[in-house]
């Protein structure tokens, strides 16, 4: 046996356990990607969020002839103040409101705690499943429809309105504030005399619905 061929001999054994272990590392990605996407695909399928419970439409109330103000602020961590500008400040009938606030918060917690007991030491599903609870929330509160009357808060945060209004009153106001990548969502359901203050309505953090 010459040398070149001795040399092209010892190269085959080489060469042949160099595409078996590629053959071996091609198999075994495959099979390791097919399983997470069937077992995201099954998780997915798993998550289960049922829909919360109806919005009573809006009832007939009288309205009189009144003038409101306020503000909308909340203070951060860092004790800095955050003035809420260009926001729409949404004048409901206060039952009325005070009405859905208390279906959606129930519903809201009872997903939450049901979740918990459904998928516990699974946290990526409880992840998907908080974000669906959360995104029908949303719907919920879109579902008061069209406010008795609405203003729009200017760069200190102040709004005033003049309009036929119920007796009883309930404001509603929502914001998003964007940190980093986050998205902070900022929610107001409250009525008159609960965000009342000596000739104005104060939304800020005493009353804000947390998220």
């Amino acid at each position: 046996m010459t040398k070149p061929e001795m040399h092209k001999t010892n190269l085959r054994p080489r060469v042949h356990s160099e595409y078996a272990r590629l053959a071996r590392s091609t198999v075994f990605g495959a099979t390791f990607l097919a399983i997470l996407f069937v077992g995201g695909c099954t998780t997915q399928a798993e998550v289960d969020v049922p829909l919360p419970p109806e919005i009573l439409p809006q009832r007939a109330v009288n309205l009189v002839e009144r003038k409101i103000a306020g503000q909308v602020f909340w203070t951060t961590q860092g004790r800095e103040t955050i003035r809420l500008s260009g926001a729409q400040i949404l004048v409901y009938d206060a039952a009325r409101l005070a009405s859905a606030r208390d279906t959606i918060l129930r519903y809201e917690r009872e997903q939450f705690d049901a979740i918990s007991q459904t998928y516990p030491g699974r946290p990526s599903t409880m992840m998907r499943a908080r974000i669906k609870i959360r995104d029908r929330v949303d719907l919920s509160w879109a579902s008061l429809g069209n406010p008795i009357a609405a203003a729009l808060t200017d760069a200190d945060g102040r709004f005033e309105l003049q309009a036929k209004l119920p007796e009883k009153i309930g404001i509603y106001c929502e914001a998003d504030r964007k940190i980093f990548d986050e998205n902070e969502r900022h929610r107001w359901a409250v009525t008159e005399q609960e965000a009342i203050e000596p000739g104005r309505i104060i939304l800020s953090n005493v009353n804000m619905l947390h998220r």
